[in-house]
């Protein structure tokens, strides 16, 4: 994701004019900045990063709270992420530090890929395990009449940092795709505009030649 920016810089440095002492008085032109799609690209880059960091944290911080009516927090009633689901936020975010890594430094598709489809399992263990007992009735505490859960922190944290992988893959993929944008002719092209060209100069010259062919022609004719 940041290879266009390194590609992008070098164009610019290769083609900035070098300033002499004549021209220095004269007006500045100024220096071409980081195109949006360069910048693009490091923000998802940033965000895949960020995304598996904020998972491993969610993993020991807070994920929901179990209380009474009146607001007490029940005996044992906070609970950690890595309690809840077993450490499954530390390893999904593990997993996807090397990917991020691969991602922004090679421009890997694969693990563009791979780091969506890990922000999607982590969604489906926040949404799908972890919401319904940080939300539900008696979680944790069938021994307290009226007890309920709340989401705390770590629910919020391991959201984010699902989302975050879930946009960053998603993002780069369609950023890298091989079909996006208008192509640049190749080489094959610049060949093809060159027999182009010679073949019109060749038909060019044969109709002078015949044209002057034609014109000795009738100057014979006249002559005699």
């Amino acid at each position: 994701m940041l290879e266009p920016l390194v590609r992008g810089r070098a164009q610019v440095n290769a083609q900035a004019p070098e300033t002499t002492n004549q021209d220095s008085r004269g007006p500045r032109v100024p220096r071409a900045g980081i195109s949006g799609v360069d910048a693009l690209g490091l923000a998802l880059g940033a965000a895949a990063f960020i995304g598996a960091v904020i998972l491993v944290v969610s993993d020991f911080t807070t994920l929901f709270k179990v209380h009474t009516e009146a607001g007490v927090t029940v005996p044992n009633g906070s609970v950690k992420g890595h309690d809840n689901h077993s450490y499954s936020m530390l390893v999904l975010g593990l997993a996807a530090l090397p990917l991020a890594y691969w991602a922004t430094r090679y421009g890997s598709r694969a693990a563009m890929t791979g780091l969506a489809g890990l922000g999607l399992i982590a969604v489906v263990i926040a949404v799908g395990f972890d919401l319904s007992d940080a939300t539900g009735t008696n979680t944790l505490a069938r021994t307290f009449e009226d007890a309920t859960a709340s989401p705390a922190v770590g629910f919020y944290l391991e959201t984010l940092g699902a989302a975050l992988l879930i946009i960053s893959g998603g993002g780069g993929l369609v950023l890298t795709a091989p079909d996006r944008g208008p192509r640049r002719p190749g080489p094959e092209a610049g060949a093809d505009a060159g027999a182009d060209a010679d073949t019109r100069d060749r038909r060019e010259e044969e109709r002078a030649a015949a044209a002057a062919a034609r014109a000795q022609a009738r100057a014979r004719r006249g002559g005699e």
